[in-house]
């Protein structure tokens, strides 16, 4: 499970550092800003080339499951607004990836259930 736990986060902060989407997990957030400023020292080594602490440690990041949930930015969103998030599923579904998409719950109203 670490490991999984691992490749989410590198996911999440993948998806998160391109600016295409906004990463609604939790769980490669840090759980204090101690473990970020670890964390903030740490992306500078790795982006020089160099590996400064075990990535696997899940001491610094919030708990959670392996699973990786986002949606498109807001910025991304306004520019392009005619497309849509199950494009991307549909793309990474073709890879393999499983990938549900969920329409929001509170887009419906008591009266649109009955």
């Amino acid at each position: 499970m670490q490991n999984d736990l691992t490749k989410a986060r590198m996911i999440s902060r993948a998806l998160e550092n391109s600016g295409y989407f906004t990463v609604l997990s939790q769980i490669h957030k840090p759980k204090s800003s101690g473990a970020l400023d670890v964390i903030n020292s740490a992306a500078k080594l790795v982006a020089s080339g160099h590996s400064p602490f075990n990535e696997e440690d899940a001491e610094y990041y919030l708990e959670g499951l392996p699973v990786v949930s986002f949606r498109f930015s807001d910025q991304i969103r306004q520019k392009f607004p005619n497309v849509q998030q199950a494009w991307v599923q549909k793309q990474l579904r073709g890879i393999g990836w499983i990938v549900p998409k969920y329409v929001p719950f509170f887009h419906h109203t008591v009266r649109d259930r009955c």
